[in-house]
Order: structure tokens, then C-alpha cells, then sequence
């Protein structure tokens, strides 16, 4: 920035000096003002450069801390996990398996919202390119994944959905609809999940929302039940990624009864 203040005082400078030395008239004037726009272009050519260069070079090196953070992060994640399980599986006595399985789901929280946060700075630094792949399957994986926790019962009907989109924006919308639907239902709660007609549909058992709740449920940190897990951000995300992908969501809650949350893929079905 300095630099480039001094090339324009040193600019003003030369075409000072210029028309001091051959007088002022039409011929000089233009001439002084082609040289003004020619040393401006090219003053302006190597400041754009400068910035390019320098966010180039930011981003490259916060594309290096990201790789490092998810390479630090998830070796002690598995370990978390694996030691978690084998420990489970040699005790016998209840308390020490339940606070083991409570470890293992923290665990799988604690390994979403690095996801999550991998995925939102990765997306600042370099455009996300979409791709194609079986929505189906894809749900059915984030399903498996649920069911292993042994919460909620889930119900599901699945027809072959081909998309073409941001797979892992995708996931991640997905697993908060279907974690959401989880986390405020009780446990012996029915939770059905359906994909058809290029149409998502989450329907629970839970606690619902009245009229104020759902006038507010896309605002970030907003949360209805103050004794959920969680920070409330969960549908903030799922609500940009679908206008930013031109999805459209929809919510139908009663308080106490349940909530049912439909996403409409059919823009993006291939």
C-alpha cells in the first residue's frame, strides 16, 4: 500500500516537472494526461497483481492449516472411538457401559462439527465444485451411521435418486435434519425418513414447536428447548444450503405432537 501511494505522488511529480519545463497549452496537457492514464493503468495492473498474489498465498496457506487440523484431529478421534468400543465390549457392569456408549456419542458429535467446520472453511477459501451421486444411498449411509448409536427407531423408504450437488453440504444438511428429528424425540419414539418423488421427508415423534418457535427455528443459536444438546445453528445451515442450491424446505410442526421437514430435490435430480 505505501508503495503503491509513492508511485502516485512520484506520477504527479513527473507530469509536475513535465509541464513546468514545456509550458502548458492543449498539446502538452494531452500529452501529460496519456502519460498520467498509461503509468495509472500500469500502477493499477501491479497493485491488482500485489492483492491477487498475496490472497493467493493466504489461501494456500490456510488450505495447509486446514489439512494439518483435520490430520491432527482425527487421529485422536479414532483412537476416542476405537478404545471406546473394545472397552464396551470387555465390561460388564451397566454404569461403565452406558458412560462408555455416552462417550461414543459425543464422540460422533464432537467428529460432525469438525466436518462441519473443515467443510465452511474450506468452502470460504475455494469454490465447491458439485458433483453427481445417489442421493439414496447416500441417506441410507447417514441412517447407518444414527442407527449404530442405538437411539431412536428408524423408519425408512427409499426410491433411486440421482442429484447433482455439493455431496457434502448435502450430508451435512441431511444428517441435521434427521439428528434434529432424533434429538428432540424421545428415545422410543418412531423416527420415519422417506426419499420420493426427488422429495426428502423427516417425520418425528417429538416435541414440536408452536407458532413463536417456528417463526424463529432458521435464526443461529436459536433454540426452542433450552435443554437440548447443542448450540442451534443446526437449521440455520441446512436453511443457506438450500437457497444456495435453490431447494425448497419446508417445516410443519404442532407443539408436543411432532415436526414433519420436507426437501424438495427435484432442481438438482438428474
Amino acid at each position: 500500500m505505501l508503495l503503491f501511494v509513492f508511485f502516485v505522488f512520484l506520477l504527479w511529480g513527473v507530469i509536475f516537472l513535465y509541464l513546468y519545463y514545456y509550458g502548458f497549452d492543449l498539446s502538452t496537457f494531452l500529452l501529460a494526461l496519456l502519460a498520467m492514464f498509461l503509468l495509472a493503468l500500469g500502477l493499477g495492473y501491479l497493485f491488482v497483481s500485489y492483492l491477487l498474489d498475496t490472497k493467493h498465498h493466504m489461501q494456500n496457506h490456510l488450505l495447509y492449516v486446514v489439512d494439518e487440523i483435520i490430520h491432527e484431529l482425527n487421529l485422536p478421534l479414532s483412537t476416542i472411538r476405537a478404545n471406546a468400543t473394545m472397552l464396551e465390549k470387555n465390561t460388564t457392569d451397566e454404569k461403565s457401559i452406558k458412560r462408555l456408549k455416552r462417550i461414543g456419542e459425543a464422540t460422533v458429535r464432537f467428529e460432525r462439527l469438525h466436518k462441519t467446520l473443515v467443510y465452511e472453511i474450506a468452502k470460504e477459501v475455494m469454490p465447491i465444485t458439485n458433483e453427481q451421486f445417489s442421493l439414496d444411498e447416500t441417506i441410507q449411509d447417514i441412517i447407518n451411521e444414527f442407527l449404530e448409536q442405538g437411539r431412536n427407531t428408524i423408519e425408512f423408504d427409499f426410491e433411486p435418486t440421482e442429484v447433482l450437488l455439493d455431496k457434502i453440504g448435502c450430508m451435512q444438511m441431511v444428517e441435521n435434519v434427521i439428528g434434529n428429528a432424533l434429538k428432540y424425540s424421545p428415545k422410543d419414539s418412531l423416527v420415519y425418513v422417506a426419499l420420493k418423488n426427488n422429495k426428502l421427508e423427516v417425520i418425528d415423534e417429538g416435541i414440536g414447536m408452536d407458532e413463536t418457535e417456528v417463526l424463529h427455528m432458521f435464526e443461529r443459536y436459536y433454540q426452542g428447548d433450552i435443554s437440548a444438546e447443542g448450540m442451534g445453528i443446526g437449521l440455520a445451515l441446512v436453511k443457506r444450503f438450500c437457497d444456495k442450491e435453490g431447494l425448497e424446505m419446508s417445516v410443519f410442526s404442532v407443539k408436543h405432537k411432532g415436526t414433519r421437514v420436507v426437501i424438495d430435490f427435484s432442481s438438482r435430480a438428474i
